[in-house]
């Protein structure tokens, strides 16, 4: 069942004291980029969680989101960013679609200059986009604000630095782009394939290995891959120790092939 907040008895504030695991994704001219990937995750995510499926395709997630946009009047030729939540209602799913802000660039584009402050915190269930991690990702970014940061970058217990939030990091040294496996707590994600395919088509060779604040030294970049584009990391700060000045180089050219995936 798909429903508008307001109705089913559902309001924004709801989503405060469920459960739901969720899926953003970047829309452009109304139309959900890797819709595929994103319905599927989330389907893993329904089934793993509370052990029965959404009902979802990619078509019809599609479809609903163009509907979406359109009745709210999103420009046609623009983009912006879409929110899925699965919220599990007895034996089936309510599914609830929200349309974001509107951007003022069409496709991805580069954010560069962001200063981030590490942070120690590690959601339940980290392998999944849940209410849980969401909460605690916006949390945390709000925490960084505060304290004059662009960003929070979430460092595990095991000092790994699993994502800028919610999103994937990579790390490039010379030739080679490396970003935290699965098995270090980061979920799958639509700008984990993504990245993982733009890295490679821009001719590095990509290596799943464990990023800790200690190695900053020897990373040539640092960037996270949002439903934006990219964001490069120029600075972090963990503990009042900053790392070096990062710049932004091989980002541009990553991005230039995340651009071919639209």
């Amino acid at each position: 069942m798909v429903v508008a907040f307001g109705e089913a008895g559902f309001s924004p504030d709801a989503l405060l004291a469920t459960n739901f695991v969720y899926q953003k994704l970047h829309a452009l001219a109304r139309r959900p980029l890797h819709v595929e990937w994103a319905a599927e995750i989330a389907e893993r995510s329904a089934e793993s969680l509370y052990g029965r499926r959404a009902g979802l395709t990619s078509q019809s997630l599609e479809n609903e989101i163009y509907a979406l946009l359109e009745a709210n009047r999103y420009p046609p030729h623009g983009s912006a960013f879409a929110s899925l939540y699965l919220v599990p209602d007895g034996e089936k799913f309510i599914r609830l679609l929200s349309c974001e802000r509107q951007m003022v660039f069409k496709g991805y584009a580069l954010t560069t200059g962001v200063r981030c402050l590490v942070v120690s915190y590690e959601p339940p269930l980290a392998h999944h986009k849940t209410a849980a991690s969401l909460a605690m990702h916006s949390y945390t970014a709000g925490y960084a604000r505060r304290k004059s940061f662009d960003a929070a970058l979430a460092e595990s217990a095991a000092g790994v630095l699993t994502g800028l939030g919610e999103w994937p990091v990579f790390a490039i040294v010379g030739d080679k782009a490396f970003t935290p496996s699965l098995a270090d707590g980061v979920p799958d994600s639509v700008e984990r394939r993504l990245g993982i395919a733009a890295c490679t088509e821009a001719g590095l060779i990509v290596c799943e290995h464990a990023l800790t604040f200690s190695d900053t030294a020897d990373y040539d970049e640092l960037f996270a891959l949002t439903p934006q584009g990219i964001t490069s990391i120029c600075q972090l700060v963990r503990d009042g120790r900053s790392s070096r000045a990062l710049p932004h180089s091989m980002a541009k050219n990553v991005l230039a092939h995340m651009r071919t995936h639209v």
